[in-house]
């Protein structure tokens, strides 16, 4: 029999651990998802058939305005990882951190989480 300090050792596999730069990526995706959800849930008050938690938007109006908030968000958030990470873009890092398993909600929980541990501070000094 194991004692009590070895069987999580050896039932139990470590955690994945995350680089860096996939750690800021994931944040400033979380930032980005979070962010157009909310504000295209104020945009509509109507959701998703099959994600009762999603805002569905329907009307051409008010999609474009949902397609334009989604650009100037994009170009916001490339320009924080560029500074914070003083590198180029990486745009297979930045579709790779983007899971559909995940439905909306579950971005806008996270942001909460990450952004009630004052994780997403450094993106504040960029909105300015």
């Amino acid at each position: 029999m194991f004692e009590p300090y070895e069987w999580k050792s050896r039932v139990f596999a470590e955690p994945v651990k995350r680089s860096l730069i996939e750690e800021l990526y994931y944040k400033v995706r979380c930032y980005y998802n979070a962010q157009t959800e909310l504000y295209d849930r104020t945009l509509t008050d109507e959701r998703e058939p099959w994600d009762n938690t999603s805002a569905f938007v329907h009307n051409v109006y008010v999609r474009k305005l949902s397609n334009e908030y989604a650009i100037y968000l994009y170009r916001f958030c490339k320009r924080v990882l560029i500074q914070e990470l003083h590198t180029s873009f990486n745009y297979n890092t930045w579709a790779s951190i983007n899971d559909n398993r995940y439905k909306a909600q579950y971005w806008i929980d996270e942001y909460e989480r990450l952004k009630s541990n004052g994780e997403l501070d450094f993106i504040e000094k960029y909105n300015k």
